[in-house]
Formats: C-alpha cells, sequence, structure tokens
C-alpha cells in the first residue's frame, strides 16, 4: 500500500500487550503505542459534521456516563494523554454514531456449540470516510490487557475506548456486538460505553444489572457466551430484551425478539441484513471447526448481503475467531485466502 502518500504499518494484525495498576495507566499505554497510528487516522478521518459541533454535542453523554462508568472515563483521559490530543476529542469520537444520528447496517456473529466446545466467528464490518478500502484494514490491531490482575482480550481501531467489537476476559465471558437499526436517541451512556462495560462483566447477572441500572442513549446487540450459556441482548436506548439463544446462533443487524418496530422493519437496509444472515444460518449447518467458520466468514459473493464485504461503503475490517478448547483469539485483517495472515493469541 503506497497510494495517497499514506504509511503502511504492516500486513498482519497489530497485537499490544498492556499490564497496568489503574485504568488511566492502561489507556495511556495503549495511546503511546498508538500515537502514530492515532495521528495518521485523524488526518484522513472525515467526520459527518465539523469536530467542534461534535465534541460541543457530546458533553451532555459525558456527564451521564460519568456517574456509572467513571473508570472508562479515566482510561480515556489515559488514552488522550498518550496520543497527545485534548480528551473531548477522544470522547466525541466515541459517541460520535449517537451525536450524528447516523446508522450503518454492519457486523455478524456466529456461535457454534461442537462436542469439544464453543467456536465463535465474528465479521467486524465498518466504514471510515477519508480511506479507501485497502487502507483502512491496516488501522485495526488487537489488544491483550491486565488491569489489577484481570484480563481482557479484544479487537480496537484508533481512538476507541475497546470492547465495543469482539472480546473476551478472565472470566470466560465473551461478548460480539453487532448494529442495530432503531429511531430514538437520548442523552445517556453511549452504546460504545455500555459494550465496554459488559465486556468486563463476570456474570449474566452483572451484565443484566448494566441494562437495568443505566440510563443509556441507545442500543446495540450483545451476543454472549457465559459459563458455556449462550444469551443475545438486544436494545434501544429504552427497552433491552434477554434471550437465550441455541446451540447455532447467528446474529447480523436486525432485530430477531419483540423490540423490532414497525419502522425497523420498513427500514429499506433490513433486506442485506437478512440475506446475510440467512446465507449464515445455511452454511453453518455442517460447520465443525474454526476452520469452517474461517471459510465461512471469508465467503464473498457480489449480492450487498455477502458475509464478507468489499468496496464501497461498509466493508469487513477484521475476521475473529474464538475457539474456547484451544483457548485461542484469532484475527485476520484481510481475505487473503490460504495466504491469509491470522495473529493468534491465546487467552484464559
Amino acid at each position: 500500500m503506497k497510494n495517497s502518500g499514506k504509511k503502511v504499518y504492516s500486513n498482519s494484525m497489530r497485537l499490544l500487550q498492556i499490564q497496568a495498576n489503574s485504568y488511566f495507566d492502561a489507556g495511556k499505554q495503549i495511546g503511546i503505542a498508538t500515537r502514530e497510528l492515532c495521528e495518521e487516522f485523524l488526518s484522513h478521518f472525515v467526520s459527518e459534521i465539523p469536530w467542534e459541533t461534535l465534541i460541543k454535542k457530546s458533553l451532555p453523554y459525558l456527564a451521564e456516563t460519568k456517574k456509572s462508568f467513571p473508570h472508562l472515563i479515566e482510561e480515556m483521559r489515559g488514552l488522550a494523554d498518550g496520543v497527545g490530543i485534548p480528551f473531548e476529542k477522544v470522547w466525541a469520537f466515541n459517541c460520535r454514531e449517537e451525536v450524528e444520528g447516523s446508522y450503518q447496517e454492519r457486523c455478524s456473529s456466529v456461535f457454534v456449540k461442537t462436542e469439544s466446545g464453543w467456536i465463535i466467528g465474528h465479521n467486524e464490518d465498518d466504514y471510515w470516510g477519508g480511506f479507501q478500502e485497502n487502507e483502512v484494514r491496516d488501522y485495526y490491531f488487537i489488544v491483550s490487557k491486565y488491569i489489577s490482575e484481570n484480563e481482557l482480550t479484544y479487537l480496537s481501531c484508533p481512538l476507541m475506548i475497546g470492547g465495543e467489537t469482539v472480546s473476551i476476559n478472565s472470566s470466560g465471558v465473551i461478548q460480539t456486538v453487532n448494529t442495530l437499526h432503531h429511531s430514538h436517541f437520548q442523552v445517556g451512556v453511549p452504546k460504545n460505553i455500555i459494550a465496554r462495560a459488559v465486556s468486563e462483566a463476570k456474570s449474566i447477572e452483572e451484565v443484566v444489572k448494566i441494562f437495568t441500572t443505566t440510563k443509556r442513549a441507545s442500543g446495540y446487540c450483545h451476543n454472549l457466551l457465559i459459563n458455556n450459556n449462550l444469551y443475545c441482548i438486544e436494545s434501544t436506548s429504552e427497552q433491552f430484551e434477554l434471550i437465550q439463544t441455541t446451540e447455532r446462533f447467528v446474529h447480523t443487524n436486525h432485530y430477531l425478539g419483540s423490540l423490532s418496530t414497525d419502522e425497523d422493519e420498513e427500514y429499506s437496509g433490513k433486506a442485506i441484513t437478512r440475506e446475510r444472515c440467512s446465507a449464515i444460518v445455511q452454511a453453518i449447518g455442517t460447520a465443525n471447526s474454526t476452520e469452517d467458520l474461517k471459510k465461512i466468514l471469508f465467503r464473498k459473493t457480489e449480492s450487498d448481503g455477502s458475509i464478507y464485504r468489499t468496496g464501497e461503503g461498509v466493508i469487513t475490517m477484521a475476521t475473529t475467531i474464538i475457539d474456547t478448547k484451544a483457548k485461542t483469539f484469532e484475527v485476520a485483517n484481510n481475505n487473503k485466502g490460504e495466504d491469509t495472515v491470522w495473529e493468534n493469541v491465546s487467552v484464559q
């Protein structure tokens, strides 16, 4: 990648291994380690609204979040300090979807229970204005972070709090996150912060408490494997539904439970997410290994509902495979068939 004057980082996924005694220190270490990456990212990222407006509109969400998750605010302060930019810019970046009121149909999650344990697959799909497809994937990385003897491993990208994509913690809680379309937003805790809080939970009771006690700004789908039980939490800014799911489960970007509204049913992008979901459901019928899931998540068609997504608009940024028996967390940032480079991280 030598076009557009942009820097080449690596064909393989970067891994940051962080050991810290505080959330601020953890954030600062990540900021220092990714400073050049963040600077390069910010030099090309195009926000939908001016940064000054984005920051101003994001501040009421900050006041709400401080009440519930002050430690995560401290981590973002550390991140900003490490990168060398104002904290308000990091904060605004993490809640820009609520402020912009935007929606992109993205991400696929797959859970399959085999005789030897669970295998989980996740395609992280996204869109970043200002980048070409072959450039933006290089900005994603893996964080394996220890804070006070607690470990959290997740896929991340510049300036994000982390935990809002796919993650596994030292209690064995696995989470994948999928976007959902809904219209109602309110001033509250942004969905990326909710997802990060969920990624640190130790039980389904702790997760449910987050949803029952926190004023949320918007909603995600949270797919959770906890103590060998699989749950799906679909949410909006005002409601959530806990669904205990089956041994072969797929979620893309439409409500599967009771929170689907007439507006959601009429949303023009729903046909795409339904098509992608159906294709994965059909494909996993005989899947029984991580290699099977890799092939499924890499499946590319000319349809808008393609599982692996390329071209203009939303594309697949990274593919993650978790094997609970092997205790591995594998990530690839590009589909090159048999030549695909996978970063393999051992997890507890």
